[in-house]
């Protein structure tokens, strides 16, 4: 090669290399957020985008904008079909969730375990576990292909720097390390019926233990649920029976705490009288209260057919929404408004009054700054996108989530 030719060759690529890096740079990401932005036609187990953050990320990485809030409220399942992408969401909220379940699960002591009332199975359905956390295996390593891994029968939580064996740690507890959620299996015995057949549940929200719903009906474990025998007892077991694709759902409460395995509004209810639990709320700031939901999904596994109930619960303080369009006349709404039984389960009563000022206040401060309409709290409607917010499909960010456009929003003074 001649000199003068070198030359052009040393030239040309170091003018290409600055070139080739803004490219990477710039249109890498753009290009994976085409990719990996939500869809909502995913079906299967492991058919999902991957998305491709990292443990770092996830430090930052904000949920899905759950907003459980519809008018008129009528007792129905509310079911909405779901993106199999966000089928075991991973957030930033995932060590907090793990210390929880490590505490909760008494550090996965084999011998305590026996005893946990947390955690329990019933004999004769291993396939189902051992499918179950299969799926969730294949799961997480296709959607998050670098915050877990499986290698033969061993799976790396990256999130953890945590190893499993599958062949020696029992199928529940390894799904409860890697997942945020909470699950119920039930499967369908001979008598036609569905039967809870096991369960990993460290965050139910009253505090209370598992044993009571083990090897039950699901006529048993939702006699509590307001309506349950006329409203939703009749379409319940043909829809259990018939269903396949995915599906979620929300319920949701008010609450001033964020702690995870029992709201301090449940031993507040019970162990004081009316009066002294109103009292009490009163001297709690408004800017403690926040939704509790518990973001719901049932799936079916492709083999066993058992019937998959996983639970995350997922908090938004009351302020958050002071800006949010509509939000504050739907919380006014169903604190007054809603049928009895539901108030009577929700407690709204204890929080409603303490509440009431400031929310008017919000309420009147969106009417004045031309947020919504004077008569928002009289024609209120459920909104198209139930049960999340306007903006989920505009504000997302490939490595940092989903962020409010109302986050830093100022309006007149409240």
């Amino acid at each position: 090669m001649s000199r003068e030719l070198e030359v052009k060759v040393v030239l040309s690529v170091s003018l290409a290399v600055p070139v080739l890096i803004t490219a990477y740079k710039y249109l890498v990401p753009y290009i994976s957020e085409k990719l990996t932005k939500p869809t909502r036609d995913q079906k299967d187990y492991g058919k999902v985008t991957p998305l491709y953050i990292t443990p770092e990320d996830v430090k930052t990485y904000n949920d899905r904008p759950w907003r459980p809030f519809r008018w008129p409220h009528k007792q129905t399942m509310a079911l909405v079909k779901m993106d199999m992408n966000h089928w075991l969401d991973i957030t930033l909220h995932y060590w907090k969730f793990q210390k929880g379940k490590t505490e909760i699960f008494e550090n996965y002591d084999p011998e305590k375990l026996k005893t946990n009332t947390f955690l329990r199975t019933v004999e004769g359905f291993d396939d189902e576990y051992n499918e179950l956390r299969d799926v969730v295996i294949e799961q997480l390593t296709a959607r998050y292909p670098l915050l877990f891994k499986r290698k033969g029968k061993l799976v790396y939580n990256n999130l953890m720097n945590e190893v499993y064996d599958i062949e020696k740690e029992p199928p529940l507890i390894i799904i409860s390390k890697m997942a945020m959620e909470d699950f119920y299996i039930v499967q369908k015995k001979a008598d036609g019926l569905n039967y809870c057949i096991g369960a990993t549940v460290a965050f139910p929200g009253g505090g209370f233990g598992i044993l009571q719903l083990m090897d039950k009906p699901l006529d048993f474990i939702h006699k509590t649920v307001p309506y349950y025998e006329d409203k939703l007892k009749p379409s319940m077991e043909k829809w259990f029976g018939k269903f396949v694709d995915g599906v979620e759902r929300v319920s949701w409460h008010i609450v001033w705490e964020e702690n995870l395995n029992c709201s301090e509004l449940y031993p507040v209810s019970r162990e004081m009288t009316h009066e002294e639990a109103e009292k009490y709320v009163m001297t709690i700031p408004f800017e403690e209260f926040r939704v509790r939901m518990e973001c719901q999904s049932l799936t079916k596994l492709p083999k066993t057919k058992a019937i998959i109930f996983a639970n995350h619960p997922k908090f938004i303080k009351l302020t958050e929404l002071e800006y949010e369009p509509y939000m504050p006349s739907f919380v006014m709404n169903m604190m007054y408004e809603c049928p009895e039984e539901i108030m009577k389960q929700k407690h709204f009563e204890l929080v409603r009054e303490h509440l009431r000022p400031r929310l008017q206040r919000m309420i009147d401060n969106q009417i004045a700054n031309g947020l919504i309409e004077s008569d928002s709290l009289t024609n209120l409607r459920t909104p198209p996108t139930y049960p999340f917010a306007h903006w989920m499909s505009t504000d997302w960010d490939y490595h940092k989530g989903w962020t409010s456009p109302y986050k830093n929003m100022v309006t007149s003074s409240l």
